[in-house]
Formats: C-alpha cells, sequence, structure tokens
C-alpha cells in the first residue's frame, strides 16, 4: 500500500489525489473532471490531456473502492494500449499493489480491476457489474456497442465516463451533448483553455488542415457530414491527424 492509499480526504478528491502523487498541475477543467460525479460527458481538444486524466480517474476508482470493475473502451488497439501504459505509470509512481497484469489488464490487491479494451462488441460481450464504463474518444464509438455496453452499469448502479474530441454531428455521444434535459454533467475545454498549447502551434495548424477538421480537432465543433457528402466518414476518419499521442497531462 502506498502512503496516499490510506489518506482518507485524498480517497474523496481525486483531484488531490492525482496533485499530491504527481505533483502535477492540474489544469482546471481537470479538477472539475475528476472531482464531478455521477455521469460526466467531456467534449475537449485534441492534446487536453484527456487519456491521462481517464487513467487517473479510473486508477483512483480502483484504488479507493476494493473489488471495482471498470471497464475502459477505446477506438482501437494502440489507444486501448496507450492508456493501459499510463495507468502502469501511474500505479508505479504510488507503488500499489498489483496482482496480474497485461497489455489490458490490471488487477490490484485488493481485487479492483481495469480492463482497457478496443471497441467492438465480440470484446466486451459477458462483463456486468461494472462500476465505471469509460468511453475513450467516444464520438468516435458506433452506437449499437454505446447500445451493448450501458446495460453493465444497471446493477451495480455504476457510472459512465463519456470523453471525446468532437466529430460528427450524428451519434449518441453528439446526442447525447446537445440535449439540454440530458443527466450528463457536461464539461467543455478548448485548445485556447490548454496552457501547453500554443498560439503559434493551433496557427500552424490551420494552415494544413481543412477547417472544420481544426475546428473539430481543437474547437469542439461538430462536423455536419452532409457538408461532405463526396466523402465516406472513413475518407474523413483519415483527414484527422494521428501523429501526436495524448499529452501526459
Amino acid at each position: 500500500m502506498s502512503n496516499l492509499e490510506g489518506d482518507f480526504g485524498l480517497s474523496l478528491d481525486p483531484a488531490a489525489w492525482l496533485s499530491n502523487l504527481t505533483r502535477w498541475n492540474i489544469d482546471p477543467w481537470q479538477a472539475q473532471f475528476l472531482q464531478s460525479s455521477g455521469d460526466v460527458i467531456v467534449l475537449c481538444s485534441r492534446q487536453s490531456g484527456k487519456t491521462q486524466m481517464s487513467s487517473a480517474l479510473a486508477l483512483h476508482q480502483a484504488v479507493y473502492v476494493p473489488g471495482s470493475l471498470i471497464l475502459v473502451l477505446s477506438v482501437g488497439q494502440r489507444q486501448s494500449m496507450e492508456l493501459s501504459r499510463k495507468v502502469s505509470d501511474l500505479i508505479t509512481i504510488a507503488r500499489i499493489g498489483v496482482k496480474e497484469e497485461s497489455e489490458t489488464r490490471i488487477e490490484l490487491t485488493n481485487r479492483s480491476r481495469i480492463i482497457n479494451l478496443p471497441a467492438s462488441e465480440a470484446t466486451i460481450r459477458g462483463y456486468s457489474a461494472v462500476s465505471m464504463l469509460i468511453l475513450d474518444e467516444a464520438a468516435r464509438i458506433p452506437d449499437s456497442l454505446y447500445h451493448a455496453v450501458t446495460p453493465m452499469v444497471s446493477t451495480s448502479r455504476g457510472r459512465i465516463i463519456m470523453i471525446s474530441t468532437a466529430f460528427l454531428k450524428q451519434g449518441f455521444f453528439h446526442s447525447i451533448w446537445t440535449n439540454p434535459d440530458s443527466h450528463f454533467t457536461k464539461i467543455s475545454v478548448t485548445a485556447d483553455q490548454v496552457p501547453r498549447i500554443s498560439k503559434e502551434f493551433l496557427d500552424g495548424e490551420r494552415k494544413t488542415m481543412p477547417e472544420a477538421i481544426y475546428q473539430a480537432e481543437y474547437f469542439n465543433k461538430f462536423i455536419n457530414l452532409s457538408e461532405y457528402q463526396v466523402f465516406s466518414v472513413e475518407d474523413l476518419e483519415k483527414c484527422v491527424s494521428d501523429k501526436y499521442q495524448a499529452m501526459e497531462i
């Protein structure tokens, strides 16, 4: 057990826990996200630290609620492995006891499990009583998969956490975000609210990207597919830059 695990105050405040653990300067939106309760949807810029925050929230739940099952769905294998790596890095820093660890699964000595999987129905069928369901890059996860996984929190009263950059003006993520009656807590963060992203960088990105893609990637503007009738969704996916990994914070 790490020294932080026994601190009752930190068990109630994931933001303070992460700050004490890493000595990072937590952004205001990150603190709001970590300190939230209930179901949460986050619409955020690239490079805002969303994958790191998802990792921290998952590990905090696993540490302070023994026996938790945290299921994290990402858009692909590479993304799920990246999230697992960030969880593993935090475990090393905190010196938390681990019973079993692989590229996609971490089980702590307190019986909590964090399972990171690519978003496909073949990989997620069979899980139940999920304490926390995290959908990473949720705007790109198919509706059919979303509806397949939400019942997993029904008996456990688990939380649903959705975090993503903007994509198309369609699908469950866009619907929940734009629904004024949604019960989800909504958090928005654009690139100009991220202190690690410079104006010079954004100016350079704007010159090399279609305007709609730039606005989606950095300023939370959903793409109207009808404006791109000659392109398929797959073509639009290829337009979205994949050359940057999520920042550590």
